[in-house]
């Protein structure tokens, strides 16, 4: 079994700066996530981190309307 891998990105939405956490097992498998200094609470899934980062705006985006 491959031990999980974690990073810690920012993204930016709205002109604010969002710390997100995202891990994975494998670059092949998929990318997990969420959002930490947004309150964002949903956990988001996809198969790129690319992907991913790209959710987790759109959750914070509809989360601060």
């Amino acid at each position: 079994m491959l031990a999980k891998k974690e990073e810690y990105v920012q993204i930016e939405v709205g002109g604010k700066r969002y710390l997100c956490s995202v891990w994975y097992k494998s670059r092949d498998i998929l990318w997990y996530g969420k959002g930490l200094e947004s309150g964002l609470t949903k956990l988001c899934y996809a198969v790129s981190k690319e992907g991913l980062l790209k959710k987790i705006s759109m959750q914070i985006a509809a989360e601060s309307k």
